[in-house]
């Protein structure tokens, strides 16, 4: 292959791992678990901390940590992909992921939970796709605090709903 078409094939790989990553975000945000499995392989790992194994046992914990989230933002930041081979690559993305959640035992009052961590992620391309078969989080540190359980913004605003309630979906479906 010609240098001019590899660098080109690498970067459309890297546009569809970077796409594999924002599909993972936006899936988790929005509590939406068909968009969270899009960006991994069927038969990955994922090492969450709390959590680590399949994809599938990382779904159900998924369901059941995010039952109490009520906002839920992850930003992606430096994403460094190094390739290892035509159909696969280890990558490294920083995430700043911001969630309200309710706390069971404080009625009246949220969490917001503030989380700096890298995702460690071994990118395979089966197939023709690109997706995560492999990922570790990392984490670098952690805040929470207790906040007043009201809405902030005055109506008629668009406020973000983690789930298929969130504008995003409701724009998208019109």
């Amino acid at each position: 292959m010609p240098a001019a078409d590899a660098a080109l094939a690498r970067l459309v790989a890297e546009s569809e791992i970077r796409d594999a990553l924002a599909r993972y975000a936006r899936g988790a945000d929005r509590n939406d678990i068909a968009l969270i499995r899009s960006a991994y392989h069927a038969d990955a790992t994922d090492s969450h901390g709390y959590f680590s194994g399949t994809i599938d046992g990382f779904v159900e914990w998924f369901r059941e940590r995010h039952a109490t989230v009520t906002q839920s933002m992850h930003f992606l930041g430096n994403c460094l992909v190094e390739f290892d081979g035509d159909e696969s690559a280890f990558v490294e993305t920083y995430c700043r992921a911001y969630q309200r959640l309710r706390d069971p035992a404080a009625p009246g009052t949220l969490q917001d939970l503030h989380v700096l961590c890298r995702y460690l992620d071994r990118f395979e391309r089966r197939e023709g796709r690109w997706a995560i078969a492999a990922r570790t989080v990392v984490y670098e540190t952690q805040d929470v605090r207790q906040v007043a359980d009201d809405d902030p913004f005055p109506a008629g605003f668009a406020v973000q709903a983690h789930g298929p309630a969130d504008p995003l979906y409701v724009q998208r479906h019109t």
